[in-house]
């Protein structure tokens, strides 16, 4: 029988509780800005110094195309490996 996914009604699959979806930082939410290329968080977070700086390197490298969080792939992949590591 195929997996059946359920996107949560409160993160809407962003994996972060209330509390955490309500912090803002100009205007965004943590899952937006995560959700943001390394090539738009380069311009969001100019002013952010202890992150702006580093990813602004990663850009350099040509990597601005991902994404600052990990992708819904990544997570998938990693939960099914947690699962995997509990069962054995």
């Amino acid at each position: 029988m195929p997996d059946v996914e359920l996107l949560c009604s409160t993160c809407k699959g962003s994996r972060f509780n209330q509390d955490t979806l309500n912090i803002t930082y100009r205007d965004k939410g943590i899952a937006d800005i995560l959700e943001m290329s390394i090539e738009e968080g380069v311009i969001f977070l100019a002013d952010v110094p202890a992150i702006g700086k580093k990813i602004q390197v990663m850009e350099e490298l040509g990597l601005g195309y991902l994404t600052l969080g990990p992708s819904a792939t990544a997570r998938g992949h990693r939960d099914r490996r947690q699962q995997r590591s509990h069962h054995a």
